[in-house]
This record gives structure tokens, C-alpha cells and sequence, in this order.
């Protein structure tokens, strides 16, 4: 099942919320994850400087490293 399909859903036990509803929920999140695809394609609309926000996958390397965000990795050197 994609992530399109699940959108509103559960993929694999966790709900996976429409990226129209990121405002709302991160009002009540104290921690945004997200992948890099998200901040390459202008989906991440929430203000990254008031709440916590992790991104992961390759996409996002560069970008991370040139704005100091946090960025999860656990396979990188």
C-alpha cells in the first residue's frame, strides 16, 4: 500500500495524516518527522522555527546541511 493510498488511514499500525492537515497537527505534535521529499517539494508549510522538525533520506542531505536542520540518519559515516 503507498503512502497516497493510506493517506487518512494506518500504514502499518500508524496513522498517516494528509499533508492538508500539517498546520493542525503540528499544533498538538511536539515533533515533526519528515522526509526530504517534503521540504524539496514545498509540502513542509509549517514555520520550521516553532516546533521541533527531523528530517530523513538522501533527498534532503544538502539542504539540511545549508540551513542547520536536524537531519536522522543511522547508516551515515
Amino acid at each position: 500500500m503507498s503512502p497516497e493510498e493510506a493517506t487518512g488511514g494506518t500504514l502499518h499500525a500508524v496513522l498517516v495524516e494528509s499533508v492538508k492537515r500539517n498546520l493542525e497537527v503540528m499544533e498538538w505534535a511536539g515533533l515533526g518527522l519528515a522526509t526530504g521529499t517534503s521540504l524539496a517539494n514545498g509540502t513542509v508549510d509549517i514555520p520550521l522555527s516553532e516546533k521541533p522538525m527531523v528530517f530523513y533520506g538522501v533527498t534532503v542531505a544538502g539542504a539540511v546541511a545549508l540551513m542547520d536542520l536536524e537531519r536522522y540518519r543511522p547508516c551515515a559515516c
